[in-house]
Order: structure tokens, then C-alpha cells, then sequence
């Protein structure tokens, strides 16, 4: 309950247009997580990583969770043994690269769009980061091998201290 109690606050708490540092973005992302842990216990299996460089980047608030929330609702909880999710954030050529994969079935990524009635986190998060960034940003969905989905979003580095050059 406090856990359910301490994420809900987080997310009343801030502007969905407000960026925060990948640290405060990651450690809002455990505190939802803890709750899904309760739920899958020992089928749900998370991995972190991120780069010390990466931690102080700047990013919109709470935008990792309706991915995430994604691979549970897709890839863990459709499977009897659960599944893993691993998120990851790393500077790469100027740009926060954060990335989120599952080992769930994935998506026929062949057509080039979802399946009807699914990936309403995908579509918004897609059009959050459009109006934030504009064509400064990329969103990519492919294939983790060798079944899932693997989601990589590239945006401009900057810190909360000081502008990246």
C-alpha cells in the first residue's frame, strides 16, 4: 500500500510536460514495478541498465511507464512463466538513447502497425514525444531476438545543470 500509495503521488505530482533527470524517471519506474512485482512475483523478471553518464540527462516525466506497462500487459502477463523486462538509457552520439525490451511474442512488425485494440501506450508515447520534440526525436519499434519487442527512443541530450553541447 505504501508503495501503491508513494507511486500514485509521483504521478498526481508531475506534469506529464515536466523533463527530469533519468535517475528520477528510473527510480518512478521501480516504485511502479514494486507493485507489479507484488502481482507476478517470480515471473516477472526486471533488468536496469544505466549509464553513470546517462542518469543526470533530462527527459519528460513518467514517459518509460505505459512502455513498460506495455510489456507486462503483452509480453508477462499472457505468458505461464512470466517474462523479462530491461530497460536501458546510454549517451550515443549526442542523443539519451532509452530503451525498453520484453521477451514476450512481439509484433508483426512486417505491416508496419499494431494489431487493432493493442498498443495504446506505443501510440501515445509516439505522439507525446512528436509534440515535445517535434522531428528531434526518434521512436523505433523492433524485434528482440529471438521473440519481443524492443523499443528505442532517441532525444536531444541535455542536463538539468547545463546544456549538452
Amino acid at each position: 500500500v505504501m508503495k501503491l500509495s508513494r507511486f500514485l503521488r509521483y504521478s498526481l505530482d508531475n506534469d506529464p510536460m515536466q523533463q527530469v533527470t533519468v535517475a528520477e524517471e528510473v527510480e518512478s519506474l521501480k516504485l511502479y514495478l514494486d507493485i507489479e512485482k507484488v502481482r507476478f512475483a517470480e515471473r516477472l523478471t526486471l533488468h536496469f541498465s544505466i549509464a553513470p553518464d546517462a542518469e543526470r540527462a533530462l527527459m519528460p516525466s513518467l514517459l518509460l511507464q505505459p512502455l513498460v506497462e506495455n510489456s507486462i500487459k503483452y509480453a508477462v502477463s499472457q505468458s505461464i512463466h512470466g517474462g523479462s523486462i530491461a530497460v536501458s538509457a546510454t549517451i550515443e552520439s549526442g542523443s539519451l538513447q532509452l530503451v525498453v525490451a520484453d521477451d514476450g511474442p512481439g509484433l508483426d512488425l512486417r505491416q508496419g502497425r499494431m494489431p487493432k485494440g493493442s498498443g495504446v501506450g506505443l501510440v501515445n508515447t509516439r505522439e507525446r514525444l512528436s509534440q515535445v520534440y517535434g522531428d528531434k526525436q526518434t521512436f523505433r519499434l523492433g524485434a528482440t531476438e529471438p521473440h519481443g519487442l524492443t523499443i528505442t527512443i532517441r532525444l536531444p541530450l541535455s542536463y538539468a545543470d547545463r546544456e549538452a553541447a
